[in-house]
């Protein structure tokens, strides 16, 4: 049984345990990702076994415990993306790659009520690159994960990756790279998941509540004409890509018209 996302992504504020459980009765991984998919196309998640196979696919573990290598694919894009500053490079590969994660674990908790996490452990996902930056996603084994999607998120996922993106900058890049950037790219990353599937309400405030210290200090939500919008607190460096006519992100502190 394929469910529609407005029904399973319903407020549990209106939805009973017993309704939440009969959505969840034969919800299985690769129904649940095909949700997803078919909420949010632009996502481009896929079993390995169903990924393009003309697309080169970097294994997640590897760019998160080798920082060696994730520079060198950082570095790869530097060009695509209008610089060639391993700091800006870094930066934005590191926004866009938490929006990839972030938009599997986050929306499979979305599409099911909170019940149901994938499995988005390191050793489980790869990328491949897509217009010089992170793209797409294929999952070894689409599976349930366990624990919550904060510990598993953060802990297993995207703090390690910080934590290398981090190091490998301050030892080897051209311009040193600010951990609170990095968090604020993070951050960034998981609440343009949120938007991504129609959620920047409640439970993305939750989420972040429950968000490790470096999250929580990142940035916050604040109600705007549309709802509830996005605000961080550290700039991606993006307008320096051109210094003379910077471009600055509608979120960013550094905008004049923020």
């Amino acid at each position: 049984m394929v469910l529609l996302p407005s029904q399973i992504a319903a407020s549990t504020e209106h939805t009973t345990r017993m309704e939440i459980q009969e959505m969840m009765d034969g919800l299985t991984p690769p129904t649940l990702l095909e949700q997803m998919t078919t909420a949010v196309s632009y996502l481009r998640v896929a079993s390995r076994r169903d990924a393009d196979d003309e697309l080169e696919w970097l294994r997640c573990a590897q760019l998160v415990n080798d920082g060696e290598y994730l520079l060198g694919v950082v570095r790869s894009t530097a060009a695509g993306r209008g610089t060639d500053r391993d700091d800006i490079a870094m930066s934005l590969f590191a926004q866009a790659y938490a929006f990839r994660i972030a938009s599997v674990a986050i929306g499979a908790s979305l599409l099911s009520g909170g019940e149901r996490l994938l499995d988005v452990r390191p050793a489980n996902m790869s990328i491949a690159l897509g217009r010089h930056r992170p793209n797409a996603v294929a999952m070894n084994h689409v599976k349930f994960g366990s624990g919550s999607l904060n510990d598993v998120l953060f802990d297993e996922h995207l703090a390690p990756f910080v934590a290398t993106a981090h190091a490998v900058a301050n030892e080897r890049a051209d311009n040193r790279v600010g951990e609170n950037m990095l968090w604020g790219n993070i951050a960034t990353g998981c609440a343009a998941a949120f938007g991504a599937f129609g959620a920047a309400d409640h439970r993305a405030i939750e989420f972040f509540d429950k968000s490790p210290e470096p999250v929580r200090a990142a940035g916050q939500y604040v109600e705007s004409t549309d709802g509830w919008a996005w605000e961080r607190n550290s700039c991606c460096l993006w307008f320096q890509i051109l210094p003379d006519d910077p471009f600055y992100c509608q979120d960013c502190p550094r905008n004049p018209a923020a």
